[in-house]
This record gives C-alpha cells, structure tokens and sequence, in this order.
C-alpha cells in the first residue's frame, strides 16, 4: 500500500484514519476505508471502462495509492506526458467531471465530506486518475502493422 521510504508513523496515522467514523455522529459505524472503497470502485470502473486506458499499477495497489491521495489531499505528478495528459484532459472532461460529482455525492450520502475542500475539483480527480494509468494509442499499432514488409509474414 504504502512505499518502504514512508515513515512508519505516517503508515500508523493512516492505518488509525481509515479506521476512523467517517462522520462525526456517534451512531455512525461507517469508517473513512468504506466509504473510501466505494468511492474507489466507481473510480476504477470508470478507468477500466475504456479501451484506451491502460491502468498502471494492480488494483489493490492503486487502492492503496487512492487511500493515500485522499489521506494527504496532495495533487500527485502525472508522469505521463504533455500531449498524452492534454489529450485526455480534453477527451474525458465530461466524464471526469460527472464521475468527481458522483463520488463526491456518494460521499455526502455516507455523511463524509471527501472532495469538498476549497481546493477540490474534478482536477484533482484527473491529476489522481493519468499518474496511474497511460493512453494506449492504437493508431500506432495499425500504422506500424502497414510499414511491415509481407516478407515478415
């Protein structure tokens, strides 16, 4: 879940938060990991609902990676590149957005208040969701299959 370089006592406070109510109201067994874990299930299935989305890490791993993200409220770099971010910042704006309101109502719904920061914005879903995953450019596959000379088949 968490990198060896973590100190153990950012490990411990995050292992305590998640066990923590998620609301502050006394009848609330709900902890911050469950609504959390929902919150993430309608993450991922948005990420692995398109072809040209190549989740990075497992799911456990990026579980934990999302656990982390809403521990710190951080904006992780994206590795991926310029053009490839532009793209689908551009191309999943809508979807991005759609799905930071849904979980963010789904948050409400638990009594929690993730996503509802000053600083919360669907941006900050996208900074999350393209430093774990790549775009997989399937023009390139066929525009290299037509320079492969027929003697290769």
């Amino acid at each position: 879940m968490m990198d060896n370089t973590t100190p153990m006592k950012d490990k411990r406070q995050l292992i305590q938060w998640l066990r923590r109510p998620s609301t502050s109201a006394s009848f609330s067994t709900i902890t911050n990991r469950e609504v959390l874990d929902h919150m993430f299930q309608i993450i991922y299935e948005w990420m692995n609902s398109y072809e040209e989305i190549q989740i990075i890490p497992p799911k456990e791993i990026l579980l934990g990676h999302f656990y982390l993200f809403m521990f710190t409220d951080d904006y992780p770099v994206s590795p991926m590149p310029e053009e490839e971010f532009d793209y689908m910042s551009t191309k999943y704006t809508d979807e991005i957005v759609d799905t930071f309101l849904l979980v963010r109502d789904i948050s409400d719904s638990y009594g929690s208040h993730f996503f509802h920061k000053k600083y919360d914005s669907a941006d900050r879903l996208l900074q999350f969701i393209t430093s774990h995953c790549m775009i997989i450019d399937n023009t390139d596959f066929i525009e290299n299959e037509e320079e492969v000379p027929d003697e290769h088949y």
